[in-house]
């Protein structure tokens, strides 16, 4: 029961992600001459914070699934949780010192993360597999679905939104900062 629920507030929570993403982007490439409109200060005030939220809730949902729900993780979904467990460090000291040095780690980190959540998303619907996940010793197939939501909702599909949203507001916030010449090295 309590899965389920877990899993259907994951998807709706994905697919707003993917909305706002879109929409998000539209407004700001209309806006991009102007990088200090409404929007990007409101977005900007509490991105620190929303991009500790994310990543925060990517370790606790995939500790859950792990371990609450018994879902042993492939060789894929561990690689990506080696480059979204480190975030967190980085981004409450990039929240407090407002240090470019630490946005840069981690939009490095998540996009190494995207990219191989993006390989997963690939082979997960379908797509001609590279190298057999469970031959890496693992064990696990990376094509196993445990979660099928709304249609696409996966938890590779999870993981690549998160990591494509991490990177989103990292880019807008270092442009911004970078802008204001408000970047400390």
């Amino acid at each position: 029961m309590l899965l389920s629920i877990v899993n259907m507030a994951l998807a709706i929570g994905v697919v707003v992600s993917h909305v706002v993403l879109v929409v998000g982007l539209v407004y700001f490439f209309v806006h991009r001459k102007n990088p200090d409109h409404a929007p990007a200060r409101l977005l900007m005030k509490g991105a620190d914070l929303l991009l500790i939220g994310i990543v925060l809730g990517g370790i606790l949902l995939s500790l859950f699934y792990s371990r609450f729900a018994g879902f042993a993780p492939c060789i894929l979904c561990v690689i990506q949780r080696y480059f979204l467990y480190p975030q967190i460090i980085f981004l409450v000291i990039a929240w407090r010192t407002q240090k470019m040095w630490a946005y840069t780690v981690v939009w490095m980190l998540s996009l190494v993360g995207a990219v191989i959540a993006l390989y997963h998303n690939y082979i997960d619907y379908g797509g001609a597999d590279l190298f057999a996940c469970d031959a890496l010793g693992a064990g696990i197939s990376c094509t196993k679905r445990y979660v099928m939501e709304l249609g696409y909702v996966t938890i590779p599909m999870m993981s690549l939104t998160a990591f494509v949203l991490i990177l989103v507001i990292l880019s807008f916030k270092m442009r911004r900062m970078c802008h204001n010449n408000q970047a400390h090295i």
